[in-house]
């Protein structure tokens, strides 16, 4: 499989390549194919200057969007009530001295997947 991908991706490769070095160019005895080499290097486009935009004086002292308030309100609800708990801790329950032994685990356990042969 690992060597499919890598053969197509080799031609596409390859194909990308031989496609950009060929133009296509029209003649009086029909088109012909040239290498990109053989082809004059087009002129390059003169560009304008960007025009420079006049800097806008930045207020000194902006007013904010959204003020925060200065003295929020307390929550309705206290953080730390001082109710007493209705229901008392229950008594833990003893832990038995010697627990049941578990069974042994095969120091060798057959395997449940099969082996797959190496790849080729």
């Amino acid at each position: 499989m690992k060597k499919q991908i890598i053969v197509m991706a080799a031609a596409i490769l390859t194909l990308s390549v031989a496609s950009a070095k060929t133009n296509t160019v029209t003649t009086n005895n029909g088109p012909k194919k040239t290498l990109a080499a053989d082809t004059v290097p087009s002129q390059k486009k003169r560009t304008r200057p960007t025009p420079t935009t006049p800097n806008r004086p930045t207020p000194t002292n902006p007013t904010p969007t959204n003020p925060t308030p200065t003295n929020p309100s307390p929550s309705p609800m206290p953080t730390n009530p001082t109710t007493p708990n209705p229901m008392p801790n229950p008594s833990p329950t003893p832990t038995p001295t010697n627990p049941t032994p578990n069974t042994p685990t095969p120091t060798n356990p057959t395997p449940t997947t099969p082996t797959r042969p190496p790849f080729k």
